[in-house]
């Protein structure tokens, strides 16, 4: 019996219907292995709706009595001690259990994918089916983060297609960070009319963004820069496509960019990059001399990647991508072994 890979792939997976078929049934089973090794569950942020066929920045132009087909519903894959989906099983089942004692916060880590047609989790629809499940989906990432005692949010970017993944993401986060919303915001009216410890504690957030996830987290990020400068502790850029610019008028987001707690990985281009065969993973790249890759990112600590495959970015530097999380997380390792 012969192995897919990316020589024989037509032979027994041909374009078209049948490779997306065969690629949501792989994507289904890395969503299966993911729940059952990260302890996650799908958790909906906001149920289907009527879908807009016109495009951004334009009026409706379609007759009001043409159907409209229904955007699917917008899910993440979270872990189960994670505080929203433990406030929504508390909620469902409407027990009344005395307030004790918040434990002490678990790191979150969220990992957002590039566009496409790819899902929660999945880097690849092509590595998928040809080179493996570990590299081609973020099962290593769950796995590390596992063992660090971390709560996991994979987000769904695509789930509604490319021309809404800025929204999705910013619905997304807005609701799985909620607990982090209205905490800053009882900082900020400074009541003391709910008790301290009837609201979970908030946890530190690393952030994983790959491709077009860099654009969407970042503009996520400007606004609203303070809840994100409270609690990001690192940020992992892989291959992203945001631009730094967007922030100068914000200098403290600007600032965080550049920072020691941000780096970017970089795929290796074999026609653009000299020598790309001897790039190292986590090699740092001298790039004070681009002048647009400097407008571009700013100072952002850039390494390489090492890989030519841009989908590939982050299994090929997941080991430099911990180094960099481990090195940010001022004794955040949650020690539950969950």
């Amino acid at each position: 019996n012969a192995l897919v890979n990316e020589n024989n792939r037509k032979q027994f997976i041909s374009d078209g219907p049948m490779y997306d078929h065969i690629a949501r049934l792989c994507m289904d089973y890395a969503h299966e292995i993911m729940i059952e090794e990260g302890n996650l569950q799908w958790v909906t942020i906001e149920q289907d709706e009527p879908k807009d066929n016109t495009e951004p920045g334009q009026k409706g132009s379609q007759s009001d009595q043409q159907p409209r087909s229904q955007l699917p519903p917008i899910r993440a894959l979270v872990s189960s001690t994670h505080p929203v989906v433990i406030q929504s099983s508390t909620s469902s089942t409407k027990t009344t259990t005395t307030t004790t004692p918040q434990k002490s916060p678990r790191p979150t880590l969220i990992i957002s994918t590039g566009k496409g047609k790819v899902r929660a989790g999945i880097f690849s629809r092509k590595h998928i089916q040809t080179t493996g499940l570990e590299p081609s989906t973020a099962i290593s990432q769950v796995r590390e983060a596992k063992k660090r005692g971390m709560d996991i949010i994979l987000l769904d970017p695509n789930v509604r297609g490319e021309r809404y993944g800025t929204v999705t993401i910013e619905k997304s986060l807005s609701k799985l960070l909620e607990h982090l919303f209205e905490a800053k915001h009882d900082d900020n009216e400074k009541t003391e009319e709910r008790p301290m410890d009837s609201s979970p504690p908030s946890p530190s957030l690393y952030i994983q963004a790959h491709s077009a996830a860099g654009s969407y987290v970042v503009q996520h990020l400007m606004r609203h820069p303070d809840l994100y400068l409270s609690h990001a502790k690192a940020m992992v850029f892989t291959d992203s496509t945001h631009c730094i610019q967007w922030t100068k008028k914000q200098p403290e987001l600007f600032a965080f960019l550049e920072s020691s707690s941000c780096v970017y990985f970089r795929s290796s281009n074999k026609m653009r990059d000299d020598c790309w065969e001897n790039h190292r993973v986590g090699e740092e790249i001298g790039s004070s001399s681009d002048q647009y890759w400097v407008h571009r990112y700013g100072k952002l600590r850039t390494c390489w990647a090492g890989t030519t495959e841009h989908s590939l970015s982050d299994w090929s530097a997941r080991k430099a991508i911990w180094k960099h999380f481990d090195g940010n997380n001022d004794g955040d390792d949650n020690d539950e072994g969950s």
